[in-house]
């Protein structure tokens, strides 16, 4: 462990916090010769809920992981869950990068109804083909933010930045998954509460959709008894079948038809967020939306711990620190 914190006081550590809807995901990266970066710890703690004031004993968890880890002092990464956040596309004219900064805010306050008193703003500059500006518009309740950085104050580390979980995955996949740089592809990130569908054309974000629903517990819910005892099943019962998410793949469809028209369609979608390692999913997308669908692979964007696509947001955070000659690999 005496190591360990020499790296870390090296500053040659990045350490990502994903205050998931789900869990607390907790990961430090660190350079490896020859293979580019290496996950040093990947820890899962309880989720925090933070429309509360954070709870003592999860405080002191967090605490005592940090701790354990040798982390206290270190920067961090921090994302949020995508339902925390209010997010809409706008088309603005055409402007200077701090005209666009400005008047994307004042798009946001008149958009969502809200104070900058009371909301932290931001923007996202976005793809566009014609002659004006497009962007992605956020709204973050400050109170929200407060109590995130707030959770990783207490835990002895110091907040670099808060940010959309969804577009930190979504920074993954463009760093890692070289297909995504190619042709306009769709990635959709799935929690428990927000399925977000983001368009990206040649790399660049084009189009972004949130969908609210209880995604986990609709994939999840056990099925009714059939009424007819005799009857026979539509599908077994004990096998997953990829029909329980035709809910979320039918409003996928929906999204990508208003977005896209009948003029162009994406050649693939790339999945991601702690929904996507159930196959039924892909299934389910690959069947409804008429495309490729494959998961990001987001465990395997480095050497170590994390494995599956729930590590999509803390990995694309981290990847801010991560140089991208040497961190570009084959998902």
């Amino acid at each position: 462990m005496k190591s360990f914190r020499n790296i870390l006081g090296a500053g040659s550590c990045t350490v990502a916090l994903d205050l998931g809807a789900d869990a607390t995901r907790l990961l430090v990266l660190a350079p490896a010769p020859h293979i580019g970066w290496r996950s040093m710890a990947a820890c899962v703690l309880a989720p925090i809920d933070l429309t509360h004031e954070l709870p003592q004993h999860v405080a002191a968890t967090l605490a005592e992981r940090v701790r354990e880890l040798g982390l206290r002092g270190a920067a961090c990464r921090v994302t949020i869950s995508t339902d925390m956040f209010r997010a809409d596309t706008a088309s603005l004219p055409s402007m200077s990068d701090d005209e666009l900064c400005a008047s994307a805010r004042f798009e946001a306050q008149d958009r969502f109804g809200v104070e900058p008193s009371e909301y932290a703003l931001q923007h996202v500059p976005m793809h566009t083909s014609g002659g004006g500006r497009g962007v992605l518009l956020l709204a973050a309740s400050k109170p929200l933010v407060r109590r995130a950085v707030e959770a990783v104050v207490g835990a002895g580390m110091m907040p670099m930045s808060v940010e959309h979980a969804a577009i930190a995955a979504l920074r993954g996949i463009e760093r890692w998954h070289g297909e995504s740089q190619v042709g306009l592809v769709a990635c959709l990130h799935v929690e428990p509460r927000m399925a977000t569908l983001s368009l990206l054309q040649d790399g660049c974000l084009w189009q972004m959709r949130c969908m609210k629903g209880d995604w986990n517990a609709v994939a999840s819910a056990p099925r009714a008894p059939e009424a007819v005892s005799d009857a026979i099943p539509l599908e077994p019962i004990e096998t997953a079948s990829p029909w329980r998410w035709s809910c979320l793949a039918e409003e996928t469809l929906r999204c990508l038809r208003q977005s896209c028209g009948e003029q162009v369609w994406p050649a693939r979608m790339v999945v991601s967020g702690p929904c996507a390692d159930d196959t039924s999913l892909l299934d389910a997308l690959h069947g409804v939306c008429g495309v490729c669908v494959a998961g990001a692979g987001s465990g395997r964007w480095v050497d170590g711990e994390p494995t599956g696509e729930a590590w999509a947001s803390a990995m694309g955070a981290a990847s801010l620190h991560v140089r991208t000659s040497s961190s570009r690999r084959a998902a």
